[in-house]
């Protein structure tokens, strides 16, 4: 509703008849104060699809695009594709548009229009919740995210070090002597590779 020029009426009509989400609703723009006021009041969502409403020419230039005009005002506004096989698009070019017309659209201001979309969205007040927590969770996870890095890196040395370990234990390895002089010296060893290799052929490594 409300996305051709003049409709805003329509907006109007489909809230009076318990429309809690509004497709598009570019003419929102148009309602007075009080009709804006009316539609924060009762968290009325608009689902604006950027790509798909420059294709319809519902607007022609960014200038004309409400989408942070309204945001700022208060208003519910998310983010969607309306048709991603027909706009050939999808919700990440959706976002990547919106962070480049609007440069001091903040990742808040993404978190915000995020939450707005869970409000809105038509399932149950238990997966909205479960949503709810998910976004949490990521969020606390991406603060400690170089902490769990170095943890990661850690635990990938201590890994390489016990199969270091257990691989010595396997050939029944021996410890080398670490000495100043600057030689090797190797007695009885073998190259466990071409070991394995020469037992398959029933030879010896000599």
């Amino acid at each position: 509703a409300g996305e051709c020029p003049a409709c805003e009426k329509n907006i109007l009509d489909s809230i009076a008849m318990g429309a809690s989400c509004i497709g598009h609703g570019i003419m929102t723009k148009n309602l007075s104060e009080a009709e804006q006021k009316m539609m924060i009041e009762k968290q009325i969502v608009l689902e604006m699809a950027p790509t798909s409403n420059f294709q319809t020419k519902a607007v022609t230039e960014l200038a004309q695009y409400p989408f942070k005009e309204l945001y700022d005002k208060g208003i519910h506004v998310t983010l969607n594709t309306d048709n991603r096989m027909v706009s050939a698009t999808n919700l990440s070019k959706e976002y990547e548009k919106i962070s480049a017309w609007y440069p001091d659209f903040s990742l808040s201001d993404f978190e915000k229009i995020n939450h707005y979309a869970i409000d809105g969205a038509f399932i149950g007040q238990e997966e909205k919740e479960e949503l709810r927590i998910r976004e949490n969770l990521s969020k606390e996870i991406g603060k400690r995210r170089k902490q769990i890095f170095r943890n990661m890196a850690n635990i990938g040395r201590l890994d390489l070090l016990l199969g270091k370990a257990k691989f010595a234990l396997d050939i029944n390895g021996i410890k080398p002597t670490i000495i100043e002089e600057h030689k090797i010296e190797i007695e009885d060893g073998i190259y466990p590779k071409i070991a394995d290799f020469l037992k398959e052929k029933n030879l010896e490594f000599t």
